[in-house]
């Protein structure tokens, strides 16, 4: 009976290793859809920054990581792109000077920045963006979470990169303001990390299924 209530997802669980940005960018509206669907099976979510979820997953203490880029995985682990996304440079009013005209990365390499510390994916890109520059990346203010980093930046603590998606409100208050650069910042991707030398139960596979498939056209 167990077995049978297993493989028709009325019991199960799923233990998941996500990041701040991906779970906010992606995760919640296709876990939500999940649970509607298969109310019985048990959901963990830990909230990390993506090398730590990366090695939660090749430790087997997950079934899945969902992360940011950038990283590297290696086999047994495998990637796939669930969305892709770009983060904008915003600034609270005492940095609006700022927003008058177009800026290099030379213009704003001296100002505060508020950023995730090392060791996250997100100081790893910019410090790879800036450093392609010949500029140093340095953050004045470190935050804990991405969540973290947009009320830093609207309380004037510095200036700082911020997925567009989660700025929407923000910059509709006008409580920030986007700082253009002349250099556009690369996308970055939101993805699936699973361990392939691993099987997957039925609850996980119905899970992959779901976060694979394609975001409904929001209707007008």
């Amino acid at each position: 009976n167990e077995i049978r209530e297993d493989c028709s997802l009325k019991t199960g669980s799923i233990s998941i290793a996500a990041s701040e940005t991906a779970l906010h960018l992606f995760l919640l509206d296709r876990l939500a859809a999940f649970h509607r669907a298969y109310p019985g099976v048990h959901l963990r979510i830990t909230n990390d920054s993506t090398p730590r979820a990366v090695e939660a997953l090749r430790r087997g203490q997950v079934d899945c990581a969902v992360v940011t880029t950038p990283f590297q995985v290696k086999e047994p682990l495998h990637e796939t792109t669930l969305l892709f996304f770009r983060e904008i440079l915003l600034c609270g009013s005492d940095f609006y000077h700022l927003s008058a005209e177009m800026r290099r990365l030379q213009d704003v390499e001296s100002c505060p920045f508020v950023c995730l510390g090392t060791g996250t994916s997100t100081f790893s890109f910019y410090q790879k963006l800036f450093f392609k520059h010949d500029l140093t990346f340095h953050v004045d203010m470190e935050a804990a979470t991405m969540d973290q980093v947009l009320p830093m930046v609207q309380h004037n603590l510095g200036i700082g990169f911020y997925p567009e998606p989660m700025a929407a409100a923000a910059l509709a208050d006008r409580s920030v303001t986007p700082v253009h650069l002349s250099v556009q910042v690369p996308e970055r991707s939101v993805s699936l990390i699973e361990d392939l030398a691993r099987p997957q139960s039925v609850a996980m596979k119905a899970l992959k299924k779901m976060l694979l498939a394609p975001e409904e056209p929001c209707s007008k």
